[in-house]
């Protein structure tokens, strides 16, 4: 008995063709361009000080209530400092109190963005997930416009990143908000 033929795989690039005649062009890379980007690149000291000198609104994702995580810690300094800090924690909003460091806490990003109301914005977005979940906060942050996506220390995504620099946000991976302020801002 003669074995059927093996079907052949297609390549990335038959794959993207067949993708973009699809999909209509909407001006964002396709799912396969993200999957497989080259390295997000990170900015410099200079673009990371002008970045925290000129934000006012942090939304942290992945804020705990608990005072001895480090988003916690982060989130607690950077409004010493003087930012506002919009927690964005599904779980705790859903809660009895949901409350950290004294502001509401959110369910998504988009309830945080909407909740500060008519031309106000949220300038970063401070990740404390871990890098699967990267994907869906990135995509919301771009609808939203935020200015950048701050991935915490041991958080990277490179097909999310340069997604997002495309978009024409500031990326920055795998670094903490809290150690480059004080490095940049004394």
């Amino acid at each position: 008995m003669i074995p059927p033929p093996q079907e052949r795989t297609p390549t990335l690039a038959e794959l993207n063709v067949a993708f973009s005649e699809t999909v209509p062009d909407t001006g964002r890379r396709s799912a396969i361009d993200r999957l497989f980007a080259a390295p997000a690149v990170m900015p410099s000291s200079l673009e990371i000080e002008a970045l925290l000198r000129t934000a006012r609104t942090i939304a942290v994702v992945g804020l705990s209530p608990k005072p001895f995580r480090d988003s916690y810690v982060v989130a607690k300094y950077l409004q010493a400092a003087g930012y506002r800090i919009l927690p964005v924690n599904p779980v705790l909003a859903a809660s009895s109190d949901p409350t950290i460091l004294g502001e509401p806490c959110h369910s998504s990003l988009t309830s945080a963005a909407y909740s500060l109301g008519e031309g106000k914005h949220i300038d970063i977005v401070n990740v404390f997930r871990k890098s699967a979940d990267v994907p869906p906060i990135v995509d919301e942050a771009v609808v939203m416009d935020a200015q950048a996506i701050w991935l915490q220390l041991g958080i990277t995504h490179e097909a999310s990143a340069a997604f997002a620099l495309e978009m024409g946000l500031v990326v920055v991976q795998d670094r903490c908000i809290k150690i480059e302020h004080r490095r940049v801002m004394g």
